[in-house]
Protein backbone atom coordinates (compact mmCIF):
# COMPACT_ATOMS: atom_id res chain seq x y z
CA UNK A 1 0.00 0.00 0.00
CA UNK A 2 2.95 1.66 -0.51
CA UNK A 3 0.74 4.02 -3.03
CA UNK A 4 -1.97 5.02 -0.88
CA UNK A 5 -1.97 9.12 -0.68
CA UNK A 6 -4.80 11.02 0.54
CA UNK A 7 -5.15 14.82 1.71
CA UNK A 8 -2.68 15.26 4.37
CA UNK A 9 -6.00 16.59 6.40
CA UNK A 10 -7.59 12.71 7.05
CA UNK A 11 -4.51 10.98 7.77
CA UNK A 12 -5.45 10.25 11.40
CA UNK A 13 -8.66 8.89 10.57
CA UNK A 14 -9.61 5.30 11.61
CA UNK A 15 -10.22 3.98 8.10
CA UNK A 16 -7.69 5.64 6.83
CA UNK A 17 -5.15 4.32 8.93
CA UNK A 18 -6.42 0.83 8.28
CA UNK A 19 -6.70 1.22 4.58
CA UNK A 20 -2.90 2.54 4.30
CA UNK A 21 -1.80 -0.35 6.09
CA UNK A 22 -3.73 -2.77 3.73
CA UNK A 23 -5.81 -4.03 6.56
CA UNK A 24 -9.03 -5.22 4.66
CA UNK A 25 -10.85 -6.48 7.83
CA UNK A 26 -10.36 -3.69 9.91
CA UNK A 27 -11.47 -1.10 7.14
CA UNK A 28 -14.87 -2.66 6.27
CA UNK A 29 -14.97 -2.61 9.76
CA UNK A 30 -14.44 0.83 9.80
CA UNK A 31 -16.83 1.53 7.53
CA UNK A 32 -19.96 -0.69 8.43
CA UNK A 33 -19.10 1.74 12.21
CA UNK A 34 -19.36 4.69 10.39
CA UNK A 35 -22.89 3.30 8.87
CA UNK A 36 -24.08 2.62 11.80
CA UNK A 37 -23.46 5.77 13.29
CA UNK A 38 -25.43 7.48 10.21
CA UNK A 39 -28.46 5.02 11.40
CA UNK A 40 -27.94 6.30 14.84
CA UNK A 41 -28.14 9.78 13.49
CA UNK A 42 -31.23 9.67 11.01
CA UNK A 43 -32.94 7.71 14.01
CA UNK A 44 -32.44 10.66 16.12
CA UNK A 45 -32.68 13.59 14.15
CA UNK A 46 -35.88 16.22 14.53
CA UNK A 47 -35.96 16.91 11.01
CA UNK A 48 -36.14 13.57 9.33
CA UNK A 49 -38.76 10.76 9.88
CA UNK A 50 -36.84 7.68 9.35
CA UNK A 51 -36.80 5.15 12.07
CA UNK A 52 -34.26 2.59 12.38
CA UNK A 53 -37.09 0.06 12.20
CA UNK A 54 -37.58 1.59 8.05
CA UNK A 55 -33.46 1.00 8.04
CA UNK A 56 -32.60 -2.76 9.08
CA UNK A 57 -33.21 -4.21 5.59
CA UNK A 58 -31.19 -1.49 3.73
CA UNK A 59 -28.65 -1.29 6.07
CA UNK A 60 -28.20 -4.54 5.50
CA UNK A 61 -28.03 -4.47 1.87
CA UNK A 62 -25.08 -1.57 2.03
CA UNK A 63 -23.44 -3.82 4.45
CA UNK A 64 -23.17 -6.49 1.79
CA UNK A 65 -22.18 -4.18 -0.85
CA UNK A 66 -19.08 -3.21 1.20
CA UNK A 67 -18.20 -6.95 2.08
CA UNK A 68 -18.80 -7.48 -1.86
CA UNK A 69 -16.28 -4.43 -2.93
CA UNK A 70 -14.32 -5.58 0.39
CA UNK A 71 -13.50 -8.89 -1.81
CA UNK A 72 -11.22 -6.97 -3.88
CA UNK A 73 -8.93 -5.17 -2.19
CA UNK A 74 -7.78 -3.21 -5.11
CA UNK A 75 -11.63 -1.80 -5.79
CA UNK A 76 -11.80 -1.13 -1.49
CA UNK A 77 -8.56 0.45 -1.44
CA UNK A 78 -9.16 2.80 -4.13
CA UNK A 79 -12.42 3.43 -2.98
CA UNK A 80 -11.68 4.29 0.14
CA UNK A 81 -8.95 6.56 -1.41
CA UNK A 82 -11.21 8.64 -3.63
CA UNK A 83 -13.51 9.52 -0.46
CA UNK A 84 -10.30 11.53 1.00
CA UNK A 85 -8.63 12.92 -1.65
CA UNK A 86 -10.13 16.67 -1.36
CA UNK A 87 -10.20 18.53 1.52
CA UNK A 88 -13.51 17.35 2.18
CA UNK A 89 -14.47 13.71 2.70
CA UNK A 90 -16.90 11.68 0.77
CA UNK A 91 -17.37 8.86 3.22
CA UNK A 92 -20.73 9.84 4.97
CA UNK A 93 -22.41 11.25 2.21
CA UNK A 94 -21.36 8.18 -0.29
CA UNK A 95 -22.98 5.59 2.69
CA UNK A 96 -26.00 8.05 3.25
CA UNK A 97 -26.44 8.26 -0.47
CA UNK A 98 -26.19 4.45 -0.86
CA UNK A 99 -28.73 3.64 2.29
CA UNK A 100 -31.63 6.13 1.10
CA UNK A 101 -30.75 4.91 -2.41
CA UNK A 102 -32.25 1.41 -1.44
CA UNK A 103 -34.64 2.47 1.27
CA UNK A 104 -36.16 4.37 -2.01
CA UNK A 105 -35.78 1.77 -4.08
CA UNK A 106 -37.39 -1.08 -1.91
CA UNK A 107 -40.17 1.57 -1.14
CA UNK A 108 -41.18 2.38 -4.64
CA UNK A 109 -41.71 -1.79 -5.17
CA UNK A 110 -38.52 -2.90 -6.54
CA UNK A 111 -37.67 -5.43 -3.85
CA UNK A 112 -35.40 -7.67 -5.59
CA UNK A 113 -31.76 -8.20 -3.62
CA UNK A 114 -30.21 -7.96 -6.76
CA UNK A 115 -31.46 -4.29 -7.32
CA UNK A 116 -31.23 -3.24 -4.18
CA UNK A 117 -27.61 -4.10 -4.32
CA UNK A 118 -26.74 -2.35 -6.97
CA UNK A 119 -28.57 1.02 -6.21
CA UNK A 120 -26.62 0.61 -2.99
CA UNK A 121 -23.20 0.14 -4.79
CA UNK A 122 -24.35 2.72 -7.76
CA UNK A 123 -24.90 5.38 -4.97
CA UNK A 124 -21.92 4.39 -2.92
CA UNK A 125 -19.63 4.73 -5.75
CA UNK A 126 -21.66 7.39 -7.48
CA UNK A 127 -19.09 10.47 -6.47
CA UNK A 128 -15.94 8.65 -7.20
CA UNK A 129 -15.05 10.54 -10.28
CA UNK A 130 -14.65 13.70 -7.73
CA UNK A 131 -11.28 12.63 -6.58
CA UNK A 132 -10.09 13.47 -10.04
CA UNK A 133 -10.40 17.22 -10.40
CA UNK A 134 -8.30 19.37 -9.72
CA UNK A 135 -10.11 21.41 -7.15
CA UNK A 136 -12.14 20.24 -3.98
CA UNK A 137 -15.71 21.23 -5.50
CA UNK A 138 -16.87 21.33 -1.80
CA UNK A 139 -14.33 23.25 -0.52
CA UNK A 140 -12.51 25.83 -3.02
CA UNK A 141 -15.44 28.03 -4.47
CA UNK A 142 -19.25 28.27 -4.15
CA UNK A 143 -19.62 29.60 -7.95
CA UNK A 144 -17.09 27.55 -10.65
CA UNK A 145 -15.46 29.40 -13.07
CA UNK A 146 -15.97 28.00 -16.62
CA UNK A 147 -13.06 25.67 -16.78
CA UNK A 148 -14.19 24.26 -13.60
CA UNK A 149 -17.81 23.79 -14.51
CA UNK A 150 -16.17 21.83 -17.52
CA UNK A 151 -13.68 19.83 -15.65
CA UNK A 152 -16.89 19.18 -12.86
CA UNK A 153 -19.23 17.69 -15.91
CA UNK A 154 -16.74 15.23 -17.17
CA UNK A 155 -16.09 13.68 -13.31
CA UNK A 156 -19.35 10.90 -14.53
CA UNK A 157 -17.25 9.93 -16.47
CA UNK A 158 -13.92 9.82 -14.89
CA UNK A 159 -15.48 7.84 -12.12
CA UNK A 160 -17.30 5.30 -14.71
CA UNK A 161 -13.39 5.10 -16.41
CA UNK A 162 -11.82 4.36 -12.98
CA UNK A 163 -14.69 1.93 -11.54
CA UNK A 164 -14.80 0.26 -15.45
CA UNK A 165 -10.89 -0.85 -14.56
CA UNK A 166 -11.52 -2.47 -10.87
CA UNK A 167 -12.91 -5.92 -10.44
CA UNK A 168 -16.31 -6.61 -8.36
CA UNK A 169 -18.21 -3.82 -9.81
CA UNK A 170 -21.51 -4.96 -11.42
CA UNK A 171 -22.38 -3.19 -15.13
CA UNK A 172 -25.29 -1.86 -14.10
CA UNK A 173 -23.52 0.10 -11.20
CA UNK A 174 -21.28 1.92 -13.52
CA UNK A 175 -24.24 2.94 -15.60
CA UNK A 176 -25.47 4.68 -12.29
CA UNK A 177 -21.94 6.24 -11.37
CA UNK A 178 -22.15 7.40 -15.61
CA UNK A 179 -25.91 8.28 -15.21
CA UNK A 180 -25.77 9.75 -12.35
CA UNK A 181 -26.35 13.40 -13.27
CA UNK A 182 -28.57 13.05 -16.15
CA UNK A 183 -31.91 14.38 -15.86
CA UNK A 184 -35.78 13.23 -16.88
CA UNK A 185 -35.86 16.74 -18.78
CA UNK A 186 -32.42 16.29 -21.05
CA UNK A 187 -30.63 18.82 -19.50
CA UNK A 188 -28.53 16.97 -17.44
CA UNK A 189 -24.74 15.75 -17.63
CA UNK A 190 -22.78 14.33 -19.36
CA UNK A 191 -24.36 13.05 -22.34
CA UNK A 192 -27.81 15.22 -21.91
CA UNK A 193 -29.42 11.71 -22.22
CA UNK A 194 -33.80 11.58 -21.55
CA UNK A 195 -33.34 7.62 -21.87
CA UNK A 196 -31.97 7.13 -18.03
CA UNK A 197 -31.80 3.78 -16.51
CA UNK A 198 -33.86 3.46 -13.44
CA UNK A 199 -32.13 2.97 -10.69
CA UNK A 200 -30.06 6.00 -12.05
CA UNK A 201 -32.72 8.43 -11.80
CA UNK A 202 -33.15 6.91 -7.69
CA UNK A 203 -29.20 7.71 -6.83
CA UNK A 204 -29.85 11.38 -8.74
CA UNK A 205 -32.67 12.17 -6.89
CA UNK A 206 -31.32 10.71 -3.09
CA UNK A 207 -27.64 12.48 -4.42
CA UNK A 208 -29.16 15.67 -4.39
CA UNK A 209 -30.70 16.04 -1.46
CA UNK A 210 -27.92 14.57 0.55
CA UNK A 211 -25.59 17.02 -0.64
CA UNK A 212 -28.18 19.67 -0.24
CA UNK A 213 -28.32 18.26 3.54
CA UNK A 214 -24.50 17.77 4.31
CA UNK A 215 -22.12 20.63 5.11
CA UNK A 216 -19.62 21.78 3.36
CA UNK A 217 -16.81 24.26 3.11
CA UNK A 218 -18.42 26.12 0.04
CA UNK A 219 -22.01 26.31 1.94
CA UNK A 220 -23.96 25.15 4.98
CA UNK A 221 -26.08 22.06 4.71
CA UNK A 222 -29.92 22.98 4.95
CA UNK A 223 -32.32 21.28 7.21
CA UNK A 224 -34.19 18.15 5.49
CA UNK A 225 -37.29 19.76 5.38
CA UNK A 226 -35.22 22.69 3.02
CA UNK A 227 -33.52 20.64 1.22
CA UNK A 228 -36.14 18.34 0.17
CA UNK A 229 -38.58 21.23 -0.85
CA UNK A 230 -35.53 22.20 -2.74
CA UNK A 231 -34.76 18.90 -4.76
CA UNK A 232 -38.72 18.68 -5.51
CA UNK A 233 -39.22 22.23 -7.05
CA UNK A 234 -36.36 21.23 -9.82
CA UNK A 235 -38.83 20.62 -12.03
CA UNK A 236 -38.00 18.43 -14.38
CA UNK A 237 -34.69 17.11 -13.01
CA UNK A 238 -36.15 13.94 -11.43
CA UNK A 239 -39.04 12.11 -12.13
CA UNK A 240 -41.88 13.20 -9.73
CA UNK A 241 -43.27 10.26 -8.35
CA UNK A 242 -39.43 9.39 -7.05
CA UNK A 243 -39.76 13.06 -5.39
CA UNK A 244 -43.09 12.90 -4.00
CA UNK A 245 -41.72 9.22 -2.27
CA UNK A 246 -38.92 10.45 -1.29
CA UNK A 247 -40.57 13.33 0.18
CA UNK A 248 -43.17 10.91 2.28
CA UNK A 249 -39.84 8.73 3.29
CA UNK A 250 -37.78 12.06 4.83
CA UNK A 251 -41.08 13.70 6.00
CA UNK A 252 -43.33 11.70 6.78
CA UNK A 253 -46.36 10.53 4.89
CA UNK A 254 -48.45 13.46 6.50
CA UNK A 255 -45.74 16.34 5.81
CA UNK A 256 -45.16 15.09 2.70
CA UNK A 257 -47.90 15.20 0.18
Amino acid sequence: MANFTVNGCWLEEPVIKFASSGDVKGTVSQLKEELGQIVVDLDRSTTYHLKKSQLLKPVGIVRKVLDDIAAHPSTLFATVQSFYTHQTSMLISSLEAALLSALLTETIGEKSKESLQIVAMGGLLHEIGIAQLTFDPFADVKVFNGEQRVEFMQHPISGYNILRNLPGISPEALLIVLQHHEWTNGHGFPYMLKNIYPLAKIVSIVAEFVYRTHTHLAHPGFKADDAISMVCSDTGKFSPELSLTLKKLILGAEKGT
